[in-house]
């Protein structure tokens, strides 16, 4: 077995165009995460999405998907039971619940 020889010189053609020179062209809606709107849009987003795939894999709840309940208030959250199979959504509800409320905080403030 040979050693791997790692100082190969390697011939560079100089007189190519730099392919970092390029212009960038900018696409969509800049987000700064500095702002705290922007954060908690991002981490609702996010929520969402986790509740999307918990409902993917089964794991639903009648009283969440009501409009006129919420998390926060629920008799029967086992958010704090870790082993059972609807705490993930439990927590995942409470959360939501939380960045949507800080997101009518910051906008009622302005």
């Amino acid at each position: 077995m040979r050693p791997a020889n790692w100082f190969v010189d390697a011939e560079v053609d100089v007189s190519a165009p730099d392919p970092f020179a390029a212009p960038v062209q900018e696409r969509g809606t800049r987000i700064d995460l500095r702002e705290p709107t922007a954060a908690l849009e991002l981490r609702l987003a996010e929520l969402i999405a986790r509740e999307g795939r918990l409902f993917n894999a089964g794991i639903t709840c009648a009283i969440k998907d009501r409009v006129d309940t919420c998390c926060s208030a629920c008799p029967v959250c086992v958010a704090h039971l870790r082993e059972e199979r609807l705490s993930t959504l439990c927590r995942v509800g409470r959360e939501q619940e939380a960045v949507c409320t800080e997101l009518a905080v910051i906008r009622c403030r302005k």
